[in-house]
């Protein structure tokens, strides 16, 4: 837990000391989970071979459905904690194909 407010407060300070940030408004960060986002989980994937790993990726297949569930409830649990932590923290865009992620607004 202390990992997660020492991230989150690191992005919130380097947000107010970019230039033009001074106003009293919401900081916006995004925060970057662990696991890869399905893209690049495919990419690196052992279980391919390498041709299944070059074709297009399919959003559609139950490899991918099983994995992108697979990061919506490790983002849901990551919520939950953020909001135990930052109460006026609010997730407003989710990130699950290229990375792995959350968009978030923080009170100033």
């Amino acid at each position: 837990m202390a990992r997660l407010r020492y991230g989150v407060v690191i992005a919130c300070l380097f947000a107010l000391a970019a230039p033009g940030s001074a106003s009293a408004g919401d900081v916006q960060v995004v925060v970057r989970l662990a696991a890869p986002g399905l893209a690049e989980a495919t990419a690196q994937s052992r279980v391919l071979s390498v041709s299944a790993r070059r074709q297009r990726l399919d959003l559609r297949s139950p490899t991918s459905h099983s994995y992108l569930d697979a990061v919506l409830l490790a983002q849901e649990r990551f919520e939950e904690r953020l909001a135990r932590e930052l109460p006026g923290a609010v997730v407003y865009r989710r990130y699950r194909i290229v990375f792995n992620g959350l968009a978030v607004s923080l009170s100033a």
